[in-house]
């Protein structure tokens, strides 16, 4: 597609596919590009891979995905999940690598 409002550098067209309310991260590749769903803010569908599997769900941590998109870098998602957790904790102290 040609769009002459864009810079050449750009390519317009579709970069990837994401779906809501699956309840479960997944990753896949569809239609020639990457399909992706986020995580719940609730609970998750259960990771059960069993043609048979039961219709449930498992308390793991709430998540939620921020998009982050910059000329430079195209998209960049990041997942995070809610609560309060232990941390941030310095990788370095005084300039060394803590080990």
């Amino acid at each position: 597609m040609n769009r002459p409002d864009l810079p050449d550098r750009m390519l317009v067209g579709i970069v990837g596919a994401a779906a809501l309310a699956v309840v479960r991260p997944i990753e896949a590749r569809f239609a020639g590009t990457i399909a992706s769903t986020a995580p719940s803010p609730a609970h998750q569908v259960t990771l059960d891979l069993a043609e048979d599997a039961a219709s449930c769900f498992t308390m793991e941590p709430p998540a939620y995905r921020v998009h982050a998109w910059t000329p430079e870098t195209g998209v960049i998602s990041h997942t995070a999940f809610v609560g309060r957790y232990a941390g941030p904790y310095p990788f370095h102290d005084n300039g060394r690598l803590i080990d």
